[in-house]
């Protein structure tokens, strides 16, 4: 004789259901994050390209280089950002940046290359991207998420 088993199937829901739902949270988070990590390459790839096409004999190269740089990055990220110009808000979470390189230094590259680095700030302010849904002891918080993601490009400008 068999006995009846009544609402175990909902107790084994309510076990499982948190875990399901941190998963297909956490596979969303880390997809956006893989596309921002992406984008802000590409950003930096398209903002050295934009240096690159700057005469070199112009008086003004490093600032015209600079503004492009930063214009073209800007404008690879209009998605993320909203705008596609060479000013930065001072509250962004995409900072794209131009350094002409002088070999030496923090710049870390020879002389006649210039360097556009892009930051991703995550965690802009105190505020995440997304909530950070609980945090465990000896875990921290989940999802793990990185503060800032940081994508450089290096190319010759002259």
């Amino acid at each position: 004789m068999q006995k009846r088993q009544s609402g175990a199937a909902a107790v084994e829901f309510a076990f499982v259901l948190p875990l399901l739902l941190f998963i297909v949270y956490a596979i969303f988070v880390y997809g956006y994050l893989f596309v921002v990590r992406e984008s802000i390459e590409f950003a930096a790839h398209k903002g050295v390209e934009a240096a690159i096409a700057v005469d070199s004999g112009a008086s003004n190269a490093d600032t015209q280089r600079q503004t492009q740089a930063v214009a073209a990055a800007n404008c690879a990220l209009k998605w993320l950002t909203g705008v596609c110009t060479s000013t930065i808000a001072a509250s962004s979470r995409v900072v794209p940046q131009y350094t002409p390189c002088t070999g030496s230094g923090t710049s870390a590259c020879p002389t006649g290359y210039g360097k556009v680095s892009v930051t991703y700030y995550v965690l802009n302010g105190g505020t995440w991207v997304f909530p950070k849904l609980i945090g465990l002891p000896f875990v921290g918080t989940i999802p793990p998420m990185p503060e800032t993601m940081v994508a450089t490009a290096i190319a010759r400008v002259s």
